[in-house]
């Protein structure tokens, strides 16, 4: 990884779905197997959605509520141009620090799969969205307080390397 930390990379295999040339040639088919590498450097305030857990789903639940149904929605079609000119999204569950870490852990995969599916439903690419779960591990404030934790509590759509 020549000094990169392994939980800063993401790796997606693609494979035939993303040709850039086409594989009825040999010299296409060269062309077709390749590795792509897109370096984020900083995201920026239009590549992403943020959702706050308790808008999009039931307490310790996984399970979209009808409301955040319709907010995803309201939000993805605004940002369905990005969303179909994004190489790579990741689709991304976080929680606040109370209660078990396992638990966390899993409630934030599960959120973030559940996101991920409905924005497939939506019409997203499936070959280029990815879901993970960070738990409590990358809180965007403190957690001392009731209102850090609910800020912490959240679902994030990131549209990074956006291309043409």
């Amino acid at each position: 990884t020549m000094g990169v930390p392994a939980d800063m990379l993401r790796v997606m295999g693609m494979g035939d779905v993303d040709p850039i040339a086409s594989n009825d040639t040999p010299e296409g088919r060269v062309l077709n197997r390749r590795v792509e590498v897109v370096v984020i450097g900083e995201l920026r305030a239009l590549d992403m959605l943020r959702f706050p857990s308790a808008i999009l789903f039931p307490r310790r639940s996984a399970e979209l509520s009808p409301e955040g149904k319709v907010l995803i929605l309201q939000d993805i079609e605004k940002a369905m141009v990005m969303l179909k000119r994004a190489n790579y999204i990741e689709v991304v569950g976080h929680t606040d620090d109370v209660g078990e870490d396992d638990y966390n852990l899993d409630l934030s995969e599960q959120r973030a799969a559940v996101v991920r599916d409905f924005l497939v439903k939506a019409g997203v690419n499936p070959n280029k969205i990815m879901a993970w779960g960070a738990g409590k591990n990358l809180p965007i404030t403190s957690n001392n307080t009731p209102e850090g934790r609910t800020q912490n509590r959240r679902v994030e759509i990131l549209m990074l390397g956006r291309v043409r």
